[in-house]
């Protein structure tokens, strides 16, 4: 009879990527006063808005669909 192997440990590298990402985050926070006027002048039309929508939604459908299958 043969034995299966242990699992390895669980890895803690969302531990680091979890720090990573609130230290970025507490950056951007903390130089967002520094910028007194508006960060956007020209918005995109609301057309756009809906373009862009509409395609980060077939993107992530079809994302979910490639992982998934």
């Amino acid at each position: 009879m043969s034995k299966t192997p242990p699992s390895p440990a669980p890895s803690r590298a969302w531990l680091g990527n979890a720090a990573a990402l609130l230290l970025v985050l507490a950056l951007g926070g903390a130089l967002l006063p520094l910028h007194d006027d508006v960060w956007w002048p020209a918005s995109p039309p609301l057309r756009d808005w809906i373009w862009a929508s509409v395609l980060t939604a077939l993107y992530l459908a079809g994302s979910a669909w490639w992982l998934l299958r």
